[in-house]
């Protein structure tokens, strides 16, 4: 069953909070521990904060999943979701819309590809997350896109019309909370994962 998730819940209090050590912001990092390859899933963070980085460490490492996380996946999914075990997310970070272009088309040619973009709606100076994701897409359309967006952002309607398709885009209403957060990536990157091991499909890392 295809799985289409529009809108997050009502915006939450965004409560992970930390002293953030930010680094150099014009380069990637990655973060999380090695796992087996069908028990991981690759993220890339686009947010021109860096304290939202931070909080996406803090919400995606290390956190068990949510009581009502399995659940919400056989909803969606029915038992095949089951035949993946608990996932572990290597994040990659960038703060630039045009850093996570260059991003994503790195990966493919290594191999690597990303299951699920976080994306913020607005990055100045740079591209904002509508035209990011739009370029995206051509590089690796099957990437499930999450864009971060405020109340008083870009609408649905506007952003399927730049952007083209709504196979495969989210948003999340800002705030939002570490439980959303987790979800998305959760149920999104067991999507990605079942179609990249289904039957006539490619099987990239």
């Amino acid at each position: 069953m295809d799985l289409e998730l529009k809108v997050a819940d009502s915006p939450g209090d965004v409560v992970c909070v930390a002293q953030h050590d930010h680094g150099p912001r014009n380069r990637p990092f990655s973060g999380g521990r090695p796992a087996r390859v069908q028990d991981r899933a690759r993220i890339l963070i686009a947010d021109d904060d860096p304290a939202l980085h931070e909080d996406y460490r803090k919400c995606l490492l290390g956190k068990d999943e949510a009581p009502d996380l399995r659940q919400l996946e056989a909803q969606f999914m029915g038992t095949v979701a089951d035949t993946i075990p608990k996932l572990e997310f290597e994040l990659v970070h960038v703060h630039q819309g045009e850093q996570a272009i260059v991003e994503v088309e790195r990966r493919l040619q290594q191999q690597q590809r990303f299951a699920v973009a976080f994306v913020d709606g607005r990055m100045p100076p740079g591209l904002d997350g509508i035209e990011t994701v739009r370029r995206i897409w051509q590089l690796d359309p099957e990437i499930q896109v999450v864009i971060g967006t405020a109340y008083s952002d870009f609408t649905w309607d506007e952003t399927l019309h730049r952007v083209g398709r709504s196979e495969g885009l989210h948003l999340l209403r800002k705030p939002f909370s570490p439980e959303q957060v987790h979800r998305f990536a959760s149920v999104l990157a067991k999507k990605w994962l079942l179609r990249r091991t289904s039957p006539g499909q490619a099987s990239g890392t």
